[in-house]
């Protein structure tokens, strides 16, 4: 059996691969930047899986989270898994086909998930680091994130396609994760003070649009990741909204026009007031 321990957004998940066959080998190369392989405490999860060469089902569903008897039930349609509370840590178990897609999408379900519970969440986001400034420029997919993370030092890519964002010590940290898009170069480990929160939209030529706090609200709930069902989801739902209101909180909010070919120096320049 082959263990792995993955740590993201402050999370640590020890992955247990009970038939491994060289699976291990694809997680490694995919997640490398959140490997942690010297961490010898007891992980905040830990995961057996049972990888299978096919999947579990032809037809494809939407993928879901349910919490149910003390177990959380996280469901697609190539892989199942089930995680309960031991002690002070999460212990689960999961079959799934043998495809780094398949694994890369229980694991932003399984963080989506967790990250409620430790006050944060993803969200479908460019993230930047410059000078240990984070900076969110979020939106749906076509928007721009990739474009963006392109024209980016690589280094200061926290990743092009999902973000965490986390409350440490009252203060919002904005933080790196190997959940990628287009980029297909991951993101890096890093967490930064959040500084700045931008809504990306195309347009012919770069612009600032300050947006009214009911609607900046609005635009952050549409893009988190959030997959939850039954009468949990209700509870999660009202934590994501109060979490939501606590980042925005005395923070000025843009929608920010770029154009295909806005250099990264101008938009460093557009974002120079560090969203104050």
């Amino acid at each position: 059996m082959a263990s792995i321990c993955l740590t993201i957004c402050g999370i640590t998940t020890r992955v247990n691969l009970i038939n491994d066959n060289g699976f291990h080998i694809a997680i490694k190369k995919r997640y490398r930047n959140f490997l942690n392989p010297t961490d010898n405490r007891r992980p905040d999860i830990d995961l057996f899986i049972k990888a299978r060469n096919n999947g579990l089902n032809d037809i494809d569903a939407l993928p879901s989270i349910e919490v149910a008897n003390k177990t959380v039930r996280i469901k697609g349609n190539r892989f199942t898994c089930n995680i309960f509370r031991n002690n002070w840590f999460w212990k689960g178990n999961s079959t799934i086909e043998k495809n780094i897609y398949q694994f890369d999408t229980l694991l932003r379900l399984l963080y989506s998930h967790f990250l409620i519970k430790d006050g944060g969440f993803l969200i479908h986001a460019c993230g930047i680091n410059h000078k240990n400034n984070g900076y969110l420029f979020a939106g749906k997919s076509g928007s721009g994130k990739t474009t963006l993370a392109r024209k980016s030092p690589f280094l200061n890519v926290l990743s092009d396609e999902l973000v965490g964002l986390r409350l440490t010590g009252g203060k919002p940290l904005l933080m790196g994760t190997p959940f990628c898009g287009e980029f297909r170069k991951g993101g890096q480990p890093v967490s930064c003070v959040l500084n700045g929160i931008y809504f990306l939209n195309k347009d012919a030529s770069p612009k600032l649009i300050p947006l009214p706090p009911s609607l900046a609200l609005k635009k952050l709930f549409k893009l988190m990741l959030f997959f939850d069902k039954g009468s949990d989801s209700v509870i999660n739902t009202q934590k994501l909204l109060r979490l939501a209101g606590r980042y925005l909180l005395n923070k000025k909010t843009y929608q920010i026009n770029l154009a295909k070919k806005t250099s990264y120096k101008t938009i460093l320049k557009m974002i120079s007031h560090n969203g104050n």
